[in-house]
Formats: C-alpha cells, structure tokens, sequence
C-alpha cells in the first residue's frame, strides 16, 4: 500500500517480553517517509486553493506510530490481544485550505486508538 501518487516507505522494530508462556507484553516503533515530497498546499480532496497549488512537494516525513500491547494465551487456541497506538503526525500529512477566501495551512493533528479481541484457532 503506498500513499497515494507519492509512494511510501516505512521501517518498523518490533520487540517482545513474554513474562510467562502465556502472556506476552510487546511494543513497536515505526517511522513512514514518502518516496516523493507531497504537495501541502493543496486542499484534504488535493484540490487548488492557490498559485502554490500542484508546484512542489514540501515534506517526505508522514509520522512515526509507536503501539504497545499485550497479548494473553489463557486457554488452549484461545488468546486476548489489547493494544494501543499512537501516531505522530508529520508535515506530510499537512494540508492547505480556503478559510473565509484566504488559502490557511494547517497542521495534521497526532491521533491514537485502543482495540482488544479475542481470537479463536480451529
């Protein structure tokens, strides 16, 4: 999957502590680049807002997203996953838009989410 017309390049380390055969504490590191320098003078659907518009790309850094979780075997093909991310949004993700006439640039905003499931093997 890459980031639309700019491409995407990501490195990940992941790393593991199993306290016991059944629970498993784990936590990842993960920065993601464009290939291309995206344009953040265009609107969030990359529609022109101004003469900078479709120029030149202005930054590669899309964030870096660092999750942490757990994962508990508490019966036999049966195990809980908790985990939580949190990303750091870079200026990649920036986009410009029209407030009131006059072309505003605003910067991506870091996001988070907390998921839990049960998983079942047959």
């Amino acid at each position: 999957v890459g980031y639309d017309r700019y491409g995407r390049a990501q490195f990940g380390v992941r790393g593991t502590y199993n306290v016991t055969p059944a629970l498993a504490l784990y936590t990842v590191f993960s920065p993601t680049w464009t290939a291309e320098k995206v344009d953040t003078d265009t609107s969030a659907a990359r529609g022109i807002v101004n003469d900078n518009s479709f120029r030149e790309g202005d930054s590669r850094y899309l964030g870096t997203e660092i999750d942490a979780g757990t994962t508990w075997r508490f019966a036999p093909n049966t195990a809980f996953d908790l985990s939580g991310a949190y990303l750091v949004a870079g200026e990649a993700l920036d986009i410009t838009e029209t407030l009131n006439g006059v072309a505003t640039k605003r910067e991506a905003k870091d996001a988070w989410i907390i998921s839990s499931r049960i998983r079942l093997s047959f």
